[in-house]
């Protein structure tokens, strides 16, 4: 795949192949530019992430430079790995991350996953029975209630990690995101993955709950969301990671999920 890439757009190798958990990423070069070629694994939402990159052209997001839909190849922008929000000072980080999910979160093609389906089939999943009642259902109950806003595009995996730095000609540098895995719905989906990150960070015991509502106030803010809207879609969110974290048999990830749910809630 990577090799008939290389071909097709005519680029020379600038460096390793670098994988990730749902990608490998191989430095190239094309008329001295230096750019990434990028191959996605098969997943439910591979096919739509050029068209992400695409409608946001490069202002919030890594520039799209050209893309083969047929086989989730891409070649975009190449941004320095080791320049993350992950290195940010935990609330500048925060607010950083919410400037930047406002801009991403523009309407969304039709051609983009609803994400009011997508949550029904993940909520649905046999491995949530395995979870305390009380909070699956909480989650089925919200989905139903909460109303329907026009559907914007959410990031869909929006963590500090994915939040890369761009220089800048004048010196200076914008933060910019990465691997989006596309959804059209409520941007408070992508406040999950700002949730489960640096968990080290939280106060301990019975801070956790002020540690998780003071990151959501400071991304809604920044973002210009409805934080108590946001904080629900944020639930949903954490209910399907809690699903698929019974499903790894990752018990540590299950305790987070659950705990980030009883904090979110109420």
């Amino acid at each position: 795949m990577l090799e008939r890439a290389v071909r097709r757009w005519d680029l020379s190798l600038d460096g390793p192949a670098m994988a990730g958990h749902a990608s490998v990423v191989l430095p190239v070069r094309r008329d001295g530019e230096r750019l990434a070629l990028k191959a996605g694994w098969p997943h439910a939402l591979a096919h739509v992430e050029h068209v992400a990159l695409r409608l946001w052209a490069g202002g919030p997001a890594a520039r799209l430079a050209a893309a083969d839909p047929s086989s989730t190849t891409m070649l975009i922008e190449r941004l320095d790995p080791g320049r993350t929000l992950a290195a940010e000072p935990l609330d500048e980080a925060c607010e950083t991350l919410g400037r930047l999910l406002g801009s991403l979160a523009v309407p969304a093609p039709p051609v983009v996953p609803e994400a009011r389906g997508w949550l029904a089939a993940e909520l649905a999943r046999p491995a949530a029975a395995e979870l305390p009642r009380r909070l699956t259902s909480r989650a089925t109950g919200l989905l139903d209630d909460l109303g329907n806003s026009p559907p914007r595009l959410v990031h869909g995996d929006l963590h500090f990690d994915n939040v890369l730095a761009r220089p800048l000609p004048d010196g200076r540098r914008e933060w910019v995101a990465i691997d989006p895995q596309p959804l059209a719905g409520h941007p408070g989906l992508d406040l999950q993955a700002v949730l489960r990150d640096r968990t080290e960070e939280y106060p301990p015991g019975s801070g956790l709950r002020w540690g998780v509502r003071n990151r959501l106030g400071i991304v809604c803010e920044a973002a210009g969301l409805d934080e108590d809207e946001a904080r629900l879609w944020c639930y949903l969110r954490t209910c399907v990671d809690a699903i698929w974290a019974v499903e790894d048999g990752d018990h540590d990830q299950v305790r987070l999920h659950i705990s980030l749910m009883k904090a979110l809630d109420g």
